[in-house]
C-alpha cells in the first residue's frame, strides 16, 4: 500500500507516515495479539489550493477498546487534543498543523487502598478526568508540593499528593498504562508519582547522574525508606540539583544507581509506636558517624503521625554530655510504646516523654500515656560512676536554692517500685512526683514549684526492689525554694 512521493504544494494529499517508505494509504496494526500496550499512527495531510480549514472525520463507534487520542504532531497536543471516542470529527484552521498523531492505548485497572485521613498517593495510569474527586471519590482535600504544600483540585501523571479522605476504602483507577515516565525534579525535596507497575528505585535513571541525595520515602503510618515504588504510591526524594528522573516498569532500565546507604549496625535506635500502630524510628550514635542522606522529607500535614530529630533528620550524633538532640513529635496518640536498643554500651537520657528522664541502656521498653510535641535525647555524664548504679542512691537536687524548677536525680541498681514525694516543713505531702515501676538505671525528675510558696521543703524516695531480695531503700533530702 505504499504511495508515490507527496505531490507539489497546492495538490491535495493525505497519507500514513511510516519510516523507510514514502507513505501508506492503509496502515495495519496487530492490536489483538501485540505485546505492546500502545499503538501510534502518524497522519500527514496537505490541503488543496483552497487551503484551510481541513476537516477530518471518523466513525467513533468502530473504535475498539482502550483510549484513542488525537494530537497535533507539531506541539504534541497543545493545539489539537481530541478524545476520538467522544466525537467523530475535528476541523483544523491553523495552517501550521500538517500532521496528526493518533495514540491508542489499552486500559488497565489499578486499585489504591486508602484509609480515613491523610494518604500519600499518586495516579498510576493516564486517566480521562484528572479531577481529584473523580479519581478519589471520598477525598476531602489534596495537596501537591513545590517548595511547600499547595492545595490542588486536579492531578497529573508523575506527581505525588497528600489526599485527605473522609473514610477508608479503595480507589479503582482505570486508564492508559504508561510504562515509563520522565519526571522533572527541582533541587531539594520532590514529591513524585508512580507508573502502573512496581519500579525498583535502583533502576531509576538520574539525569544528570547521581543527583539523588536521599533515600526514597513512602508513608504508611509513618515515613519509611523504600527500595520499590509501588503502583499508586506518592514518593519523596531529594536531589542535589534540578534534573530528571526516568521511571520505567521495564526490566531493561538503562542505569542502576542505588540510593546512598548507611550501615545501621553502627547506630543506637529509638522506636516510637503510638496507639494506632504508627511507627517512627530514630538512630543516634556517640561517634562522629557520617550522617549523609539521613534527611527526612518535609513534615506531613498537621495531626499526621511523624517522629524526627530537629533539622528534619532521622539520625544524629551525641559526641559528649553537652550535646542534645531535640525530637519533634506530631500526631502521636497515646498511650505510646517507646523501645530502645543501645549497642555502644553507653547510657543516654530521654526526657519529655514521661514525668522523669528515662535512662536508656541496653534494650528496653516503656509506655508513655501521653506525648507532647517535643522531647530531648542527651548523653549520660558518668562523673566517675558506672552507667548502671551498684547501689540505691538519691542525689541533692540541682539547682538548690531554685526558682521555680529543680531536677532530682536518683539511681536504682535493680528493678524497683519507686515513690518520690515532696513534703513541706510541717511534714505534709505537697506533691507526688513519681510512683512507678522502673528498670535499673539513673533517672531524673523535675519539680515545677510555680504554685508553691518560698520556703524549705523535703523530698523523700522509697524504692522497693522487685528482685528476689526485696530490698528497700528510703532517703530524705532538703531543698530550698526562693522566689
Amino acid at each position: 500500500f505504499e504511495l508515490p512521493p507527496v505531490p507539489p504544494s497546492g495538490a491535495f494529499d493525505v497519507r500514513w507516515i511510516v519510516s523507510a517508505v514514502e507513505g501508506l494509504s492503509v496502515d495495519y496494526r496487530d492490536t489483538l495479539n501485540a505485546q505492546s500496550t500502545r499503538d501510534i499512527w502518524t497522519l500527514q495531510f496537505q490541503p488543496s489550493a483552497s487551503g484551510y480549514p481541513v476537516t477530518i472525520t471518523w466513525d467513533s463507534t468502530k473504535l475498539w477498546s482502550g483510549f484513542f487520542q488525537m494530537y497535533d504532531a507539531t506541539t504534541g497536543g497543545t493545539k489539537i487534543n481530541v478524545d476520538m471516542k467522544a466525537r467523530g470529527s475535528v476541523k483544523i484552521t491553523d495552517n501550521s498543523i500538517k500532521s496528526l498523531t493518533i495514540v491508542h492505548t489499552f486500559t488497565v485497572n489499578r486499585s489504591v487502598s486508602l484509609h480515613s485521613g491523610w494518604n500519600l498517593v499518586s495516579v498510576p495510569t493516564g486517566v480521562k478526568n484528572w479531577g481529584v474527586s473523580g479519581i478519589f471519590p471520598n477525598s476531602v482535600s489534596a495537596f501537591s508540593y513545590s517548595g511547600g504544600y499547595q492545595a490542588v483540585s486536579t492531578m497529573a501523571f508523575g506527581a505525588g499528593y497528600w489526599v485527605n479522605c473522609s473514610s477508608s476504602g479503595t480507589a479503582n483507577i482505570t486508564g492508559e498504562p504508561f510504562p515509563s515516565d520522565t519526571i522533572a525534579v527541582a533541587s531539594g525535596w520532590n514529591l513524585i508519582g508512580s507508573t502502573f507497575s512496581a519500579v525498583p528505585t535502583a533502576s531509576i535513571q538520574q539525569i544528570p547522574s547521581s543527583i539523588v541525595s536521599s533515600y526514597y520515602f513512602s508513608y504508611s503510618n509513618g515515613y519509611k525508606s523504600t527500595t520499590t515504588i509501588s503502583s499508586g504510591q506518592g514518593i519523596w526524594v531529594k536531589t542535589s540539583q534540578a534534573g530528571k528522573l526516568v521511571l520505567s516498569s521495564s526490566s531493561l532500565s538503562k542505569i542502576s544507581q542505588a540510593a546512598p546507604a548507611i550501615d545501621f549496625r553502627k547506630w543506637n535506635m529509638i522506636t516510637i509506636t503510638d496507639a494506632n500502630g504508627a511507627t517512627g524510628q530514630l538512630l543516634f550514635s556517640s561517634g562522629a558517624n557520617d550522617v549523609l542522606a539521613t534527611d527526612m522529607p518535609p513534615a506531613p500535614p498537621q495531626e499526621v503521625f511523624d517522629v524526627r530529630f530537629a533539622g528534619d533528620r532521622f539520625a544524629g550524633v551525641l559526641p559528649d554530655s553537652s550535646a542534645v538532640l531535640k525530637i519533634q513529635l506530631q500526631g502521636v496518640d497515646g498511650p505510646a510504646k517507646i523501645q530502645w536498643k543501645i549497642i555502644d554500651g553507653k547510657t543516654y537520657f530521654l526526657s519529655g516523654v514521661a514525668p522523669l528522664q528515662v535512662a536508656l541502656s541496653g534494650e528496653g521498653t516503656m509506655v508513655a500515656d501521653k506525648l507532647g510535641i517535643s522531647a530531648e535525647l542527651m548523653a549520660f555524664s558518668a562523673n566517675g560512676e558506672s552507667s548502671v548504679p551498684t547501689k540505691f542512691k538519691l542525689y541533692q537536687n540541682y539547682p538548690n536554692p531554685f526558682n521555680p524548677t529543680t531536677m532530682i536525680k536518683f539511681g536504682l541498681p535493680k528493678q524497683s517500685q519507686v515513690s518520690l514525694v515532696v513534703y513541706d516543713i510541717l511534714g505534709r505531702e505537697v506533691k507526688e512526683l513519681l510512683n512507678d515501676k522502673l528498670q535499673a538505671g539513673y533517672y531524673h525528675v523535675t519539680w515545677d514549684a510555680t504554685r508553691f510558696a518560698s520556703g524549705v521543703y523535703f523530698y523523700r524516695i522509697e524504692a522497693q526492689s522487685l528482685s528476689g531480695d526485696k530490698k528497700s531503700f528510703v532517703e530524705v533530702k532538703k531543698l530550698l525554694l526562693l522566689k
